[in-house]
């Protein structure tokens, strides 16, 4: 899977209490990240608060779905239409038709990718899990569904930050040079220093993440 960005980003505020400081860990989710036919897809770098919607192109969605009425096997026009969903924030409709899409091209894990994280836009940590499965099983080296996992290790119950960490260590070996690798060393780091101090003061467990919810989830912010 070749990344410009790591695209349908989702950032969430990790607020940790240690002692009276509080400890904010911002956290993404890796999806498709390369030039399909329908263009770049939106993507959202680590470092950028700032984020916007893509307006969802109506007539180019009827235009698409007449493709895929003549021919449901139509790779691009699923593709398509998976993606300006994602991209508009549609996330449920995103994962209807990127679904539609692996049924056609079942080996192609940029679509399991998108399934997931379509899911996790939506807080459907499981299912989310069970098509970044789906993708390492044929891509075991797959960054994005490592990523991945590492959100849903980390904000899934029960919660399992240590292996969040894992996987989040695995995507900066994989590949330590990409947005995705340096946003999850950032994740990475982040974690491991706050549960050093968290175990130091005798806190117990260690961070914990609030669920995700619309109010704390930017959308993806759209790039040439």
């Amino acid at each position: 899977m070749v990344f410009e960005m790591p695209a349908g980003t989702a950032k969430l505020i990790l607020g940790v209490l240690a002692g009276l400081l509080v400890l904010g860990i911002v956290y993404g989710i890796v999806a498709v990240t390369r030039n399909s036919d329908s263009g770049s897809i939106p993507a959202s770098a680590a470092s950028s608060g700032q984020a916007t919607t893509v307006p969802f192109d109506t007539a180019r969605a009827a235009e698409l779905m007449k493709l895929v009425q003549a021919d449901p096997n139509n790779k691009d026009a699923l593709r398509e239409l998976g993606d300006m969903n994602l991209t508009s924030d549609r996330y449920a409709d995103a994962i209807t038709w990127y679904t539609k899409l692996a049924v056609v091209d079942p080996t192609n894990v940029q679509v399991l990718d998108d399934i997931s994280t379509a899911n996790l836009y939506i807080g459907n940590t499981d299912e989310a899990k069970t098509w970044i499965d789906k993708a390492l099983k044929i891509d075991p080296n797959d960054v994005s569904a490592h990523y991945n996992m590492g959100y849903v290790y980390a904000s899934g119950t029960p919660q399992d930050l240590a292996a969040a960490v894992k996987e989040w260590d695995l995507v900066v070996q994989l590949d330590p040079t990409s947005p995705e690798g340096q946003t999850a060393k950032t994740h990475s780091d982040g974690l491991k220093a706050q549960m050093t101090r968290t175990a130091a003061a005798g806190g117990g467990s260690g961070p914990t993440i609030p669920p995700a919810s619309k109010e704390n989830t930017p959308v993806p912010v759209t790039t040439p």
